[in-house]
């Protein structure tokens, strides 16, 4: 018995020796944890008894107290199994009530490890108070920490049996348990990774890698059996593999379905941290009797809740390969990363494996339910798409990822066959004023995105149309018409050619000018190519002309810009003008006689400026005012005095009646008076008509005039010429020589009047009297 003990201390001691150097617990491969075939793994169901045996050392006391560790056993760790194996298996048994000294710490750990020997001599310990028929798994926890953890060489490494089939000798008699041995400082993902190896379950990282201190490269952080163990530093180690829970038997067979060669099918797949009782929660791919694929998804729920992804996880399952070879092997859908920790596929990825014939799909994700296709036909995977954008540098999305086209407007790629999205730019801007629209593909669908289904080289053109930009800038536009059209389309534009603001000011359509030159207010625009139009106005005022002063009826001429209007008072005329222009303007006539009165023209006023003459700048709407000024005419006339003192009157016996002084103005001019008067007599008999009472007194006047002032003149003139020339007087020499003199003289006096016919009147009455009695008494023959 002695040499049998010591040959499996040996063995124990040179197993163990392999270890976690990423902090990954060892798994000792001794006598008492022999290797365990896969078609061994038994069935784990039903309440699972324990012993937990606490034992310190002589060197190194306790720290946790005996109800901590029952808490993360009988607790913590149940939760934990309760919860992936779906309620299958529970924890129970007991604690021992003390805890054990054994010899020191280093005894056991320092150097070659004497594991093997810490769990004889617990066993020892505590055989007196445990009765081992009672329990299926020893759990030994000592004090201190783990190894693997602490680094500290002198710490005793975590470790298992394989399978719970190693014998012990007890009091009871020689008995069969599950062994592992855990550090009161382990939190639970050592003791679940323990209890599983003694569940059976092989190691499912890559031994020889993490023994020479290289990453795992089989399973990484995916599975209790692998380093998952330490998610959350250990405190939420993550669920075992689809693979493990069928091992075990966890999962239902209901929930697993399989896909032979030539099958083709499409499947809603669950994550399997909870059961969903409609869907599965595995798909096996058969190669072999040995080999296949495993699909499994995964999500961050419960002990999962520290993955380091989520997602649809392939594994390649390979039974022939033993403990820490890869029986399981992540299937890394990025490959290019260093680890596992981003392998799990998402929606829109695809793994194939031609010569499997294999294409593996995951299609869409909906309430943590994935779609996923699987296809062992062999068909294509991939096709070409060509896409023509007519655009260089436009960047087209293919199942919403960008691709920009080439200087051709070109985009060529390989894509997997079947459904995918793509969408266009609706709107390409060229420059400012030209764009582009989307109006559809060349295969007539006008969806964009839009879903098609490639099953074979494809060609798909994005078709565009061109729109150019209408830019509209003028008054009247009921509605701006400016915007986008498309090409060669045609634009109506209308406006209102006046504009009146009621307050005197209007503007006035002029023509269009920038793209089109026309003076039409409604044209229409062909748009085949950018237009800016600009509508051009011109402003108008409006200027009122009127007379005042005259009496009512008076007619009168107005010359606007040298155009005649006549009217008669009183009158307003209105007339629009540009604004800055130029405006003459006139009134006649100057004097007007009316009776014994006369009018005489004064001045033109503005409403605004004051007053104004012509020509006159328009600014602003205005009155323009023509002031006529009334004189009346007065039959009294006053003379200047040129007084001639009569001497010796009252010695000469003159009549008492007659004045001392004389004023000689009063006696030479009273002819004058009296043709005035009679003047005035005849204009006031006549005022009825105010044309023949100017004509009837000017020939009055005139002829009397010419009777009493000129006669003499005329007679004195005309004998001293006699005498001189010793002829005859012609009445046609006299009569020019008259009309000369007179038109001189008499010519300035009429003027005013501002009536040709008058003053030739007032000459020809004037001369006529003038010459016919001197001509006639000195032709006279005696």
């Amino acid at each position: 018995m002695k040499k049998k003990f010591l040959i499996h201390f040996l063995l124990l001691t040179i197993l163990t020796s392999t270890c976690f150097s990423t902090i990954l617990v060892k798994t000792v491969n001794s006598t008492f944890s022999s290797s365990t075939s896969l078609s061994q793994i038994p069935t784990i169901s039903g309440p699972q008894s324990i012993i937990v045996i606490l034992v310190k050392f002589r060197d190194l006391e306790n720290i946790k107290s005996r109800d901590e560790i029952k808490d993360v056993v009988f607790n913590q760790l149940n939760e934990y199994f309760k919860e992936v194996s779906y309620g299958n298996i529970s924890l129970t048994g007991d604690i021992t009530p003390v805890w054990y000294t054994l010899k020191s710490v280093k005894y056991y750990g320092s150097g070659t490890e004497k594991l093997e020997s810490l769990i004889l001599d617990a066993v020892k310990a505590a055989d007196k108070d445990v009765d081992f028929r009672n329990y299926q798994y020893i759990m030994v926890v000592h004090a201190g920490d783990n190894q693997d953890k602490s680094g500290n060489p002198d710490d005793i490494t975590s470790f298992s049996s394989k399978g719970n089939k190693y014998p012990i000798t007890t009091m009871e008699g020689r008995l069969s348990f599950g062994v592992l041995c855990l550090a009161e400082l382990d939190p639970i993902g050592p003791y679940a990774h323990y209890l599983a190896r003694t569940f059976g379950l092989p190691r499912l990282y890559n031994a020889a890698k993490v023994s020479s201190g290289s990453y795992d490269n089989y399973v990484g952080e995916w599975d209790l059996m692998a380093h998952g163990l330490w998610a959350n530093n250990g405190s939420t180690p993550v669920h075992p593999s689809a693979w493990v829970k069928l091992q075990l038997k966890w999962m239902p067979q209901n929930k697993i379905v399989e896909v032979k060669d030539d099958d083709e099918n499409v499947f809603k797949l669950s994550p399997h941290e909870k059961l969903s009782p409609s869907n599965i929660h595995a798909i096996k791919i058969p190669s072999t009797n040995k080999t296949y694929y495993l699909i499994e998804a995964r999500a961050k729920i419960g002990f999962d809740k520290y993955l380091p992804d989520e997602g649809v996880l392939i594994s390649y399952i390979d039974e022939s390969k033993s403990d820490g070879e890869g029986i399981v092997k992540v299937v890394d859908a990025h490959p290019e990363t260093p680890t596992l920790n981003d392998a799990a596929f998402k929606p829109g990825d695809l793994y194939q494996n031609q010569a499997f014939k294999l294409t593996i799909e995951v299609l869409s994700l909906s309430n943590l339910t994935y779609t996923i296709r699987v296809d062992r036909s062999g068909k294509p995977i991939y096709a070409n798409l060509t896409i023509n954008t007519k655009y260089p540098n436009l960047t087209i999305k293919i199942d919403e990822k960008p691709f920009l086209s080439n200087e051709k407007g070109l985009i060529n790629g390989t894509f997997r066959i079947g459904n995918h999205t793509i969408e266009a730019p609706k709107e390409i801007y060229i420059n400012s004023s030209v764009k582009a629209v989307f109006i559809g593909w060349s295969d007539e669908d006008k969806n964009n995105p839009k879903t098609f289904y490639l099953n074979s080289n494809m060609n798909l053109t994005v078709l565009y149309k061109l729109q150019y930009f209408l830019e509209v800038e003028s008054f009247g536009l009921s509605v701006n018409p400016s915007g986008w059209y498309d090409e060669n389309s045609k634009v109506q534009i209308s406006i209102n050619p006046i504009i009146d603001y009621g307050n005197g000011t209007k503007i006035l359509f002029s023509h269009w000018t920038g793209s089109i030159n026309n003076s039409e207010a409604s044209i229409e625009v062909l748009m085949d190519s950018p237009k800016t139009l600009t509508g051009l106005w011109k402003t108008q005022k409006k200027l009122f002309f009127t007379i005042e002063g005259l009496p009512n009826g008076t007619s009168i001429e107005l010359t606007i810009n040298n155009k005649i209007y006549n009217y008669t008072t009183p009158f307003t005329h209105s007339e629009w003008f540009d604004e800055d222009s130029i405006v003459e303007f006139d009134a006649s006539p100057k004097i007007f006689f009316e009776g014994l009165n006369f009018y005489e023209f004064k001045f033109w006023k503005s409403s605004i400026k004051g007053n104004v003459s012509s020509p006159l700048k328009i600014e602003e709407t205005d009155v323009i005012t023509g002031v006529y000024a009334k004189n009346e005419a007065s039959l009294e006339t006053k003379f200047p005095e040129l007084n001639l003192t009569i001497p010796l009157k009252s010695s000469l016996s003159l009549p008492k009646s007659l004045p001392e002084n004389i004023n000689l103005y009063e006696v030479f001019l009273y002819p004058f008076k009296f043709s005035r008067l009679t003047a005035a007599f005849a204009a006031k008999n006549l005022i009825f008509n105010i044309y023949l009472a100017n004509l009837a007194s000017t020939i009055v006047f005139s002829f009397l005039i010419g009777l009493i002032y000129v006669t003499p003149l005329t007679f004195l003139t005309i004998y001293i010429i006699k005498k001189k020339t010793r002829k005859t007087l012609k009445f046609k020499y006299l009569g020019l020589t008259a009309a000369a003199i007179l038109a001189l003289g008499l010519t300035l006096s009429f003027t005013h009047l501002n009536y040709l016919g008058l003053i030739l009147t007032s000459i020809f009455f004037i001369t006529l009297p003038s010459l016919i009695l001197p001509v006639k008494f000195l032709n006279h023959k005696r």
